[in-house]
């Protein structure tokens, strides 16, 4: 399918009909990202925004628990 560069306010841009966009299956309000490999412009879904958040928790080393109340022994109650 052939598509004209076409001017869009100041910048330049691609009409794409709606046939092409499903079939990538495209949300239509989620963005995209733009790759130029050799002379082609490539469109694909950007990553979600939280990608690579879980796995880089799961990373992170536990941390050990605070003391709150100072040097008071965590087995000693409020009562005794």
């Amino acid at each position: 399918m052939k598509a004209k560069i076409v001017a869009i306010g100041n910048s330049k841009g691609v009409r794409i009909p709606k046939a092409v966009l499903r079939q990538p299956r495209f949300a239509p309000s989620r963005p995209v990202q733009l790759r130029v490999r050799e002379r082609a412009i490539v469109i694909g879904q950007a990553p979600h925004p939280r990608a690579g958040w879980e796995e880089s928790f799961k990373k992170k080393r536990p941390r050990k628990p605070e003391k709150l109340w100072g040097n008071l022994p965590i087995d000693e109650g409020w009562d005794k």
